[in-house]
């Protein structure tokens, strides 16, 4: 073999002997091929020793491996390359920070890590490869604005040429925290290129790498570069002054128009009545306005002007209107110029862009909708989103999944896999109106619409998953599962927003077919607790299984029962079903108002049986309902019958209520005020309110042998209800402690399992006769 051929010997897998004149080669002996060696491509393979990189090509003869060192060959080939590039994206580059931006792009292609520092007054951060920390990017600017002449970089500037440091750690021009800052990024290489534009320093590209041979005898061609970005500096800023010399007199190419300091138009060429509509001479004197669609903001044109008036030149795409009321699309550069007599014009140079912007909205509006179905992909939904929701309302996000899709394609072929997709497209768009609608996997369907309560929720997901079971394609039956996410109370980022949705599918998927899950299960609990709601109520409701109980309460002084408070159970089998369960649903569905019709002639036949006050509670649905008030109370009058208000209900409109009230005092009926001291107590309202009862609420009455604080709240309460000629009856009492306190403090009633439980009304007879 030639010299520069190695020749391993492999044993097991590892290298045992090297037959070579290579110096470095014997470090590689004891260690797998494999770990040794990087393949890169079918030919080259990359070696890493201590911090150095090395290229070679393999050969194989027999059971023999060859290795030739093409190092140097494969350095030189990829600064070529990255010279080629870079020439590639400075052509095409526009601008200053484009230049900077397209070189570091294409750079750290090859290399670990690459900046631009600019070269100002200060030394300052322009772009970056990679995202580093703050902080990082603070202390470089502030060692390099700080330090001395001594400093690779200031010395690379100061004498215009390239610098390279193979080592960073024993370099003296680096301080000792940069040098860990950049050991810690693992980079160890650094190559200082400075940029000078009309022989003014522009700044420092750097360029650093993990290996210390990255670029040793390549610095000729990097010195190429640098010739090569200071020439395109310069030429590009004289391309773009003979740019505009060329567009402003090219009428057949370009929009422009010239204003005075008023933007009063002074001229206006050929091409702005071909592209507008209007005769240029009817437009002399007007002010541009007249193109104004009304479509961009008043910001867009606060920006524009604030622009202009600071000397700065305004790029962007104007939405104007011709004069027979069509839109045209003008990408728009206005320069200001002053004259030598200080005079102040604005000149406006356009193109046309009608067919490229249209173009590029159909374009755009393919690139987010799915071939298939006409569907949005799963980046239009996402994109969709962001641009229609009302931050204000709430909305649902739920996923269908197709069950075993791959088997219909497989067996049953693609085209009819295809017709099933077409299906459900159709099935969710006739569902859903106003909703946004996409195909956002092979199997996959998501949909985004509002909604207002929980229960009208569940109702869409249950009637979509009913219309699944009914979909059937060619005798084949179709199986789906749901994941339901809420916003905003999931997610407001739309993308984790549908991820969290696929977690919830997963859930669903696990409970079995047609089965639905939310990403919050305590919203999925509150959803199932109200559709119970919903069944136990319309059951009792249909077959009168409604139980009416009544809950003693007792003179302070005698202990003898003067009253009841009517309380309502249902029942179902064995079971006695607590409002607990079911007056969620009832209050928000307004079931509770046909419960109250069944209840209140119930209660009146006891109360004339009975022959003492029974107190009946009204819902604040209720009491919010006018009409349904008067038509439950019509026919009642002169009854002992206590109407019981909540605290929080009586605040919430005082006028109304001071209504109410006075129409139940017409009907000889007595009001109590309940759960009092836990609402909005005022003593502005609660004066005017001709109350007979405070209820003392239980969460006060519970803590009386321990809290001084609640003693306090409670003897208040009872002392304000005899001021105002109240009497008090305090619900909750379990203790004698509790029966003794109140007492002395006067409370007039008390309620509570010390004394009796809630009883249905034939037990409640039996005690009241003892």
């Amino acid at each position: 073999m030639v010299e520069n051929f190695i020749k391993l010997d492999i044993d097991d897998g590892k290298i045992v002997t090297v037959d070579g004149k290579i110096d470095y080669v014997d470090k590689i002996v004891g260690k797998s091929f494999d770990e040794v060696f990087i393949k890169i491509d079918d030919e080259v393979y990359e070696v890493l020793i201590d911090n150095n990189k090395f290229y070679f090509k393999a050969y194989k003869s027999g059971d023999d491996y060859y290795l030739c060192d093409i190092t140097n060959e494969y350095k030189i080939s990829k600064v070529l390359q990255i010279l080629q590039n870079c020439a590639d994206v400075l052509i095409n580059a526009k601008n200053e920070d484009e230049i900077i931006e397209n070189l570091i792009t294409t750079i750290s292609l090859y290399v670990n890590f690459v900046c631009f520092i600019k070269k100002e007054e200060s030394f300052k951060f322009a772009q970056c490869s990679k995202k580093i920390k703050k902080e990082t990017s603070n202390k470089i600017e502030e060692y390099l604005n700080a330090s001395d002449e001594n400093c690779p970089v200031k010395k690379a500037i100061t004498e215009n040429r390239i610098i390279i440091i193979k080592n960073v750690e024993n370099n003296n021009g680096l301080s000792e925290e940069i040098i860990n800052n950049f050991k810690k990024a693992g980079i160890n290489y650094l190559l200082i290129l400075p940029v000078f534009k009309h022989s003014k320093p522009l700044g420092v590209l750097l360029i650093a790498s993990k290996f210390s041979n990255e670029f040793e005898e390549e610095i000729y061609y990097f010195d190429k570069l640098k010739k090569l970005i200071e020439f395109t500096l310069e030429k590009l800023e004289m391309f773009s002054f003979l740019t505009l010399i060329k567009e402003a007199i090219d009428k057949e190419y370009s929009w422009i128009v010239i204003t005075d300091e008023n933007a009063n138009i002074l001229y206006a060429n050929e091409a702005v009545g071909k592209i507008s509509g209007y005769d240029v001479k009817e437009l002399l004197g007007k002010n541009p306005r007249i193109f104004k669609s009304g479509l961009h903001s008043e910001n867009f044109y606060k920006n524009l002007w604030k622009k202009l008036t600071n000397n700065e030149i305004f790029e962007g795409v104007f939405i104007n209107k011709k004069k027979n009321g069509e839109l045209f699309y003008l990408k728009d550069k206005i320069v200001p110029v002053k004259t030598p007599d200080n005079k102040q014009y604005y000149i406006s140079i356009a193109t046309d862009i009608s067919n490229e912007f249209m173009l590029k909205k159909k374009l755009k509006k393919a690139q987010n909708t799915d071939l298939l179905t006409g569907l949005l992909n799963r980046n239009g939904f996402i994109v969709t989103l962001n641009d229609k929701v009302d931050p204000e309302k709430t909305y649902a996000l739920i996923v269908v999944d197709i069950k075993d899709f791959k088997m219909i394609n497989q067996i049953f072929s693609r085209k009819t896999g295809d017709n099933f997709l077409l299906k459900i497209a159709n099935t969710l768009n006739e569902h859903f109106k106003n909703a946004v609608i996409a195909r956002v996997g092979a199997d996959d369907f998501a949909v985004f619409f509002e909604y207002k309560t929980l229960d009208e929720l569940y109702g869409k997901i249950e009637e979509l998953i009913e219309e699944f079971k009914n979909i059937n394609l060619n005798g084949i039956d179709l199986s789906i599962n749901i994941g339901v996410a809420l916003y905003p109370k999931d997610d407001i980022d739309f993308a984790q927003l549908l991820e969290k949705s696929f977690i919830a599918l997963e859930n669903a998927r696990k409970k079995g077919e047609f089965e639905f899950d939310f990403y919050n299960h305590e919203t999925y609990e509150k959803l199932l607790n109200y559709q119970k709601g919903r069944i136990i109520v319309a059951d009792a409701l249909k077959n009168d299984k409604f139980i009416y109980y009544l809950q003693p309460y007792i003179d302070a002084n005698t202990n003898e029962i003067i009253g009841a408070e009517s309380l309502l159970r249902i029942k179902d089998k064995d079971r006695i079903i607590t409002p607990f369960e079911f007056i969620d649903y009832a209050e928000k569905s307004g079931k509770i108002k046909e419960i109250e019709k069944k209840m209140l002639p119930k209660y009146l036949e006891m109360v004339k049986t009975l022959k003492i006050p029974i107190s009946f509670n009204i819902s604040g649905k209720s009491l919010n309902d006018k009409r349904h008030i008067t038509e439950l109370f019509r026919d009642i009058d002169n009854i002992p019958m206590i109407i019981e208000i909540t605290e929080r209900e009586l605040a919430c409109n005082i006028k109304y209520t001071l209504n109410l009230i006075g129409f139940f005092k017409s009907k000889h009926l007595k009001i109590s005020i309940d759960d009092f001291g836990t609402g909005y107590s005022s003593l502005t309202y609660l004066k005017d309110i001709p109350a007979d009862y405070l209820k003392i609420d239980m969460s006060f009455v519970k803590n009386l042998e321990n809290s001084q604080k609640d003693l306090a709240i409670v003897e208040t309460i009872i002392n304000f209800a005899h001021k105002l000629g109240m009497k008090t009856i305090a619900e909750g009492v379990e203790t004698q402690t509790q029966v003794d306190i109140l007492k002395t403090l006067n409370c007039d009633c008390l309620q509570g399992y010390y004394f009796y439980k809630p009883m249905p009304y034939e037990e409640f007879k039996k005690i009241l006769k003892k």
